[in-house]
């Protein structure tokens, strides 16, 4: 939901962007958490995350699986020999013969019943013919017609014991998804600390310039004084060139204030995702909003560090770490699972050999365990310990580090504030020794020379004033990043 916001919140800032054209702060970073493509890839990452940590949950669920197949053979499997299909065939014809002989051996015994052999013959031969058509239908039914082989099969299996493996999976999962969402922080951390510390830099970079301008115009005026006090004999030419030549310097200056101001913005914009021709305002671009932001340096709350995302992240990796210590374990444990199926073949064997579909089912439990792997086991397991272990002084050495960045951005917020104290007192001996120049200069006891050193010792105290509070309002947005108070 925080995606399509800012996404929203991007298009629509850029469509009024050209009727608004003054963005404050809070504009600027909504802008560049819509465009920047880090932090858009970071939000993949958790989406990705989230759906393989529910991928992992199925895994407590029963899988149902189909496989279906075909085979065409080139020989049917046979149950009987041809010797055997053919004695089954004549049957009833080897039974006739055996009765002829028997026959003549009871005629040549007893002569007396030869007139009445052709009838016996003649009655055993329907029975010879219905015993080897009886027996042909023997040897057909043993026929299997295995040349065309289908079936399927569709099974259930449900983990009851997997050596603890799925919930360890499930919990590393979880916690990967906890670790996306963190580094999607991060990086939204490190977009709004380059978008606030470039924010500023084009506020005192403009104030620069307005102050390189304003220097240009008061040599200007000075330059045309001088030009009259030399026509009335009051000053000399040599002084008027150095006005002059003063006054050009402070033009390069301006110039060069100019391209710096158009280079910062440029940077800015593009954070933003704008294009770099866009004509925009900063709302603290007037003469006191960074005044403001230094002042607000003095509200700045202290904090230890502990919400920094790059510390949870860390944390979630140790315990990512010992949950492998049980994946790994897992896998030497034994595991029982429920498996269940129904198997649907033709030809068939429910009802003897049938070219027909049928189908039987089947339930039953599994149990498997390794029982001898060489160490290898424990060898695995001493290994994941071992990277857990480093993951945990990986975290340690990160809160370490983060606490001495805190220390330093601390540091460096007081030393901008201590710069801020003494640029504001030079700032008003330098308006006073100017005033006090420009009085002697018009009494006639202050030189030009001297005048122009007054003006340049007032540009340069504001212009300290002017960095002093740049540096104080980026002290304050790095201590705010290194304590975790986004």
């Amino acid at each position: 939901m925080k995606k399509v916001f800012c996404s929203l919140a991007f298009w629509l800032g850029a469509a009024t962007l050209c009727a608004q054209q003054v963005l404050s702060l809070e504009d600027c970073l909504t802008l560049a958490l819509g465009h920047d493509r880090n932090l858009r890839m970071a939000e993949a990452r958790s989406d990705a995350a989230a759906h393989t940590h529910a991928a992992a949950r199925t895994n407590y669920l029963p899988k149902f699986a189909l496989r279906a197949g075909y085979m065409r053979s080139g020989d049917e499997i046979s149950l009987l020999s041809s010797a055997q299909r053919g004695a089954l065939s004549g049957i009833g014809s080897s039974l006739l013969v055996g009765a002829g002989s028997v026959l003549q051996q009871l005629v040549s015994a007893h002569p007396e019943l030869a007139p009445l052999a052709p009838e016996l013959a003649g009655a055993l031969q329907p029975v010879g013919q219905g015993l080897d058509a009886a027996g042909r239908r023997i040897a057909d039914a043993f026929r299997t017609d295995t040349r065309n082989v289908a079936g399927g099969v569709v099974t259930l299996v449900q983990p009851l014991y997997a050596g603890g493996k799925i919930k360890a999976y499930d919990r590393i999962t979880a916690a990967l998804e906890e670790v996306a969402a963190d580094k999607r922080q991060i990086a939204e951390n490190a977009l709004r600390l380059d978008v606030e510390t470039a924010y500023w830099r084009v506020v005192s970079v403009a104030a620069k310039r307005r102050l390189a301008e304003s220097y240009v115009e008061a040599l200007e005026k000075f330059s045309a004084d001088m030009r009259r006090a030399v026509e009335e004999g009051m000053a000399t030419r040599s002084e008027e060139l150095s006005v002059n030549v003063r006054a050009g310097e402070a033009g390069i200056a301006l110039l060069r204030a100019d391209n710096g101001l158009r280079l910062a913005r440029m940077a800015l914009l593009d954070l933003l995702g704008l294009d770099m021709d866009t004509p925009v305002v900063l709302a603290d671009e007037g003469s006191d909003g960074l005044l403001a932001a230094a002042a607000a340096t003095d509200s700045v709350s202290p904090g230890d560090g502990a919400g920094r995302p790059e510390l949870a992240a860390l944390g979630r990796a140790v315990r990512i770490a010992d949950e492998k210590i049980n994946v790994e374990r897992s896998a030497f444990l034994p595991r029982v699972a429920l498996e269940a199926g129904y198997l649907l073949t033709n030809p068939s064997l429910k009802n003897g050999f049938e070219n027909k579909f049928r189908g039987t089912w089947a339930v039953g439990a599994t149990l498997s365990m390794p029982l001898w792997e060489w160490g290898e086991g424990r060898h695995k397991v001493r290994a994941a310990r071992a990277e857990a272990r480093a993951a945990r002084l990986e975290a340690e050495e990160a809160a370490d580090k983060i606490r001495l960045q805190i220390r330093a951005c601390r540091f460096r917020l007081d030393e901008a504030r201590g710069r801020m104290t003494q640029a504001a007192r030079l700032k008003a001996r330098a308006d006073e020794n100017l005033r006090m120049a420009r009085f002697g200069h018009r009494e006639g006891v202050i030189t030009a020379a001297d005048l122009l050193a007054a003006h340049t010792a007032w540009l340069d105290a504001r212009a300290e004033a002017i960095d002093a509070a740049a540096e104080a309002a980026a002290a304050r947005a790095a201590l705010r990043h290194a304590e975790g108070l986004q």
